[in-house]
């Protein structure tokens, strides 16, 4: 599987995810966003998705902002990982800060990931 297949595969699956609970998915049009999503609750955002074939480092060129959450798919065995955009830059932090490393790459170790799986409750409208 190619890397973009990867990735639409894990766009594919996290569409339908959030559409299974009643969320609106559409194209974002902000910058680095992959969707817009609303809820028919009033609850609207946007989300990046991150997709590896595999275990592996999750990096984006994207930094976190308000109402930008990251969901993170290890597409193999379908298992997700939901980051709020604070958590998305505590963890790149703590990458930067235990690696002293001068990457402008945001991103972070596999292991830093796990905490945030199947978090979906962190979405707004989320039931």
């Amino acid at each position: 599987m190619t890397q973009y297949a990867t990735h639409q595969a894990a766009e594919s699956m996290v569409k339908a995810r959030l559409e299974s609970r009643g969320y609106k998915v559409s194209a974002s049009r902000i910058p680095g966003a992959h969707f817009h999503v609303e809820h028919p609750d009033g609850c609207d955002f946007d989300v990046r998705v991150q997709g590896n074939r595999n275990q592996g480092s999750w990096w984006a060129t994207e930094r976190g902002r308000e109402g930008l959450y990251f969901i993170l798919v290890v597409v193999r065995n379908s298992r997700f990982f939901i980051l709020n955009s604070k958590e998305w830059d505590a963890e790149v932090r703590e990458y930067r800060r235990t690696h002293n490393t001068p990457y402008t790459a945001e991103g972070f170790n596999w292991g830093q990931g796990v905490p945030y799986e199947d978090k979906w409750h962190k979405l707004p409208c989320w039931k």
